[in-house]
């Protein structure tokens, strides 16, 4: 990891403390995102909601810039990156849930495992899989074929999910931080799915299984995220896009049953990562 966060440095990387992360991006930045993307003026009882980073170690920041040119100017989008460092962080979601079949399927055309994403419009294209029990587990177990019919299958899903989350801050370039504004809000999805048989048979009694698993990785990145464009576009406009975030990941077992809705992190500011 040391080794990782050192490249990532020399591509021009900051890794922040809390009280670094406090200081370079106090809570007068957030007042224009909440004012004219959120339709809400900075009160006693709304600027809580905008107040820093809480004091927990659960959490790893960092920051970068780019450079973006729109319309003859030139504008500076410097990014704070917040990514969990443990599972204790609610930008990190596990758990896990068992699912026995009801009727005989052939082990070709049964999904083991179906999952997709979504954004606050809707599906996010591209952000499923659907992996058939053969597939699965075809070099797992010997003599099974697409055509083999299952009688009984017991299978434990569990999944291990982290949310980045992307806030941009935006400012023309000739200007110093401290007209930052926070305009632009992202995240992705990183982690995996686990699949483990606990009983499965065939109908001719062939074999017998139990033990085998398998994973799949998940990585879900919605259209806009972490754009410097978008960010400059939401600077400058408050009718213009302004997130472009994760807010639900689906997983499916057999026979299509539900195994989970995991409900995402979907913040508003930096305040409500911890």
């Amino acid at each position: 990891m040391k080794k990782v966060n050192k490249d990532l440095e020399k591509l021009g990387v900051e890794f922040l403390s809390k009280k670094e992360v406090k200081e370079k991006f106090p809570k007068y930045k957030n007042e224009k995102y909440l004012k004219e993307h959120l339709g809400l003026e900075a009160t006693s009882l709304v600027t809580p909601l905008i107040d820093q980073p809480s004091d927990t170690n659960d959490v790893d920041w960092s920051t970068y810039r780019s450079t973006v040119y729109q319309d003859g100017e030139t504008y500076d989008v410097q990014r704070l990156v917040a990514q969990p460092n443990s599972s204790n962080s609610e930008l990190s979601e596990h758990g896990f849930r068992t699912i026995r079949s009801t009727y005989n399927w052939k082990a070709g055309y049964m999904n083991v495992l179906s999952t997709g994403a979504k954004t606050a419009a809707g599906e996010i294209p591209g952000a499923g899989i659907a992996l058939s029990v053969y597939d699965a587990f075809k070099g797992m177990i010997t003599g099974i074929s697409k055509e083999t019919t299952i009688t009984d299958a017991n299978i434990n899903y569990s999944w291990n999910i982290a949310t980045t989350a992307v806030f941009s801050y935006v400012k023309l370039a000739s200007q110093s931080d401290d007209y930052q504004d926070l305009s632009y809000i992202s995240t992705r999805l990183d982690g995996k799915n686990f699949y483990t048989l606990l009983t499965f048979e065939d109908e001719n009694g062939d074999f017998k299984a139990g033990g085998e698993q398998g994973q799949r990785d998940v990585f879900v990145v919605p259209s806009g995220y972490d754009s410097g464009f978008n960010a400059v576009d939401a600077y400058l406009s408050p009718y213009a896009k302004s997130r472009a975030t994760v807010t639900r990941y689906d997983i499916a077992g057999i026979e299509g049953s539900h195994v989970s809705y995991v409900y995402l992190v979907d913040p508003s500011f930096p305040a409500h990562v911890y």
